[in-house]
């Protein structure tokens, strides 16, 4: 039997035992009041005992005097992993003092389990903890409570490892030698390193959420582009920011400012070989090489207001400009060793046209701070925060050559999303294991340039996760692009890790894409404090160049895959599937691996 082979009915009869293998229960019990799996049960419970802590509900605890604050701070490897604690001395362990200082709430506050929620989704944002739990305990008298902060660590001094493998093509493997945490302050170093189909990035990285103390966040980026083959450079990007953000629902105003430099070739793949370009207007048939330069320099700056409490409005502004070029081929002579309509053709039909956009910008968002807390959806038992109700947000902007801009021309765009639980209600910010979560969201975006509308977009979304069944949940997603006299040529690379498993990574282009997948995702089977999780799926993708879809191509595959997740590593699931197309020019079986980071869509 071939390896491939050998592989495929190794996940197969994983994926039987997942359906018949027990999982751990997620529920508020006597014993464990919160709701927690039973892997954060583990560390909350513990912790508790330890400092002589009794649980209490919520519904117990709401609008108690919070009496005092104990923040318990684990390193990556605790009692419960199968690997020796030792380890934890070559890591930077988070500071109580910094996990404090995002607190919310403080020492004589009334207790708002709404508060400790959203303290909870601000220390989940960046990825140095695994875990967040914010819970009550029972105080020295009738009317106070003490809050347990317990937070696990990810791993921080680490090498950060981001990849896609379809087949045997590697499309991308990203690097860092980093310091996720350094001193324990939550500020992240970097070494970078980025490996392309065609290119090699060499660069450094920083980000500091706090900067000398403050609510100001300060990032910046700088890497060096070689060519593979060549090994000379043959580009650049740079980036820097600095931001106030609205750190909580109640802040009221948030800044921020942003400049950023891009000089290098694109290419694009199909699988491992280059893309080529053939004319359709000729009977010929070229092979012009799929290679463009661009070179792109632009800032901007934005202040935003926000009001409200039940409903939140958010009025942004500012000002952006930006500096585009796009020309074809790697070098000047290049192009001139082709036909100059066959050139023209090609930039035509692929590249974004050069232009300087000077321009002024209004948001205006408007949503329903509606939390609450799931697992078993994306992350298996980590905590996954969904905001439910609607959430729409209207932008327009005013470019002209008074200000700079090589044209005058105005933007228009619009999104929303509605996220609801059906079957069953969020108790205590908490939702049941029974729920169902469906999500709606649109989109559209045009540009208006001369009594004409250009770059038209429009997008539609639909995602669900249903109730658990079988030891798994049937995840469904619906989703279509589709674009009208678009001078931008913005394109959807279809194929492989992008939803469409079984074909070569990239394997087609297309302007319009209409796409579906269905997969059930066994709930996790938890070894030590390893989760894993098996998924069987279906994927679908109808693609279209043509503005009638008359070009229109059907794709669809079929397969099965492994999930696993070590919270002492990493928060983000790591997915390996093998997938079987069927449809289309070129599809083979027996079909392609796929291997990379979170879940297909």
């Amino acid at each position: 039997m071939s390896a491939r082979r050998s592989s495929v009915t190794t996940l197969a009869l994983l994926l039987c035992l997942a359906i018949t293998a027990p999982v751990a229960a997620d529920e508020p019990s006597e014993g464990n009041p919160y709701g927690l799996s039973e892997f954060e049960w583990r560390l909350v419970s513990r912790s508790m005992e330890e400092r002589g802590l009794t649980p209490v509900t919520y519904e117990a605890a709401a609008g108690k005097r919070i009496e005092r604050i104990e923040v318990v701070t684990e390193d990556p490897l605790t009692p419960e992993d199968p690997w020796p604690d030792i380890a934890n001395l070559a890591h930077a362990t988070s500071r109580p003092s910094v996990i404090r200082g995002e607190l919310l709430f403080d020492v004589g506050d009334v207790y708002d389990k709404t508060v400790a929620d959203e303290s909870a989704r601000n220390l989940r944002g960046p990825l140095v903890l695994s875990i967040v739990e914010i819970l009550p305990a029972r105080g020295s008298t009738d009317d106070s409570v003490v809050m347990l902060v317990v937070t696990k660590d990810v791993w921080s001094l680490r090498v950060n490892t981001n990849f896609l493998l379809v087949g045997e093509v590697l499309s991308f493997l990203s690097l860092s030698l980093s310091e996720n945490n350094i001193f324990g302050l939550h500020k992240i170093g970097a070494l970078t390193f980025l490996l392309e189909q065609d290119t090699l990035s060499f660069g450094e990285f920083y980000s500091d959420p706090r900067l000398f103390g403050s609510r100001f966040t300060l990032g910046e980026s700088a890497s060096v582009i070689v060519n593979r083959d060549s090994g000379k450079p043959e580009g650049f990007s740079a980036a820097t920011s600095v931001n106030k953000p609205l750190f909580s629902l109640a802040t009221k105003w948030g800044y921020g400012a942003s400049a950023s430099g891009t000089r290098q070739i694109g290419r694009l793949f199909n699988g491992a070989a280059l893309r080529t370009f053939d004319d359709p207007d000729t009977a010929e048939v070229e092979e012009l090489p799929f290679a463009y330069r661009v070179v792109n320099v632009g800032g901007d700056a934005t202040v935003v207001r926000s009001f409200g409490k039940e409903v939140k409005h958010n009025i942004s502004g500012g000002y952006d400009v930006s500096f585009t070029k796009f020309e074809y081929g790697e070098t000047d002579g290049q192009a001139g060793a082709f036909d100059a309509s066959l050139v023209r053709s090609f930039e035509d039909t692929f590249l974004p046209r050069s232009e300087t956009i000077s321009r002024v910008f209004v948001r205006y968002r408007v949503f329903t701070p509606d939390f609450a807390q799931g697992r078993n959806f994306d992350t298996y038992a980590l905590p996954e925060d969904f905001r439910f109700g609607p959430s729409v947000t209207i932008s327009a902007s005013h470019a002209d050559p008074l200000i700079g801009s090589s044209s005058r021309f105005e933007t228009l765009g619009f999104s929303g999303v509605y996220r609801l639980p059906i079957g069953a209600e969020a108790e205590d910010g908490l939702l049941p294991r029974s729920v169902d979560v469906l999500v709606f969201s649109t989109g559209a975006d045009t540009r208006l340039e001369g009594g004409e509308f250009f770059d038209n977009e429009l997008r539609l979304s639909a995602k669900n996760y249903s109730p658990p069944f079988l030891s798994g949940r049937l995840v469904v997603g619906v989703s279509a692009v589709h674009r009208l006299n678009d001078i931008s040529n913005r394109l959807n690379s279809v194929g492989g890790g992008s939803g469409l498993r079984g074909y070569a990574s990239g394997q087609f282009l297309a302007r319009s894409v209409l796409s579906s997948n269905v997969e059930w995702r066994t709930l996790p089977i938890e070894l030590w404090t390893f989760h894993l999780g098996l998924a069987a799926f279906y994927d679908l993708a109808v693609i279209a160049h043509e503005e009638d879809w008359s070009d229109k191509l059907v794709l669809h595959g079929t397969g099965v895959g492994l999930r696993w997740l070590n919270p002492a590593s990493n928060r983000i699931v790591l997915r390996l599937d093998y997938g079987f197309p069927f449809g289309g020019p070129v599809a083979t079986l027996p079909g392609n691996f796929s291997f990379g980071f979170e879940q297909a869509f």
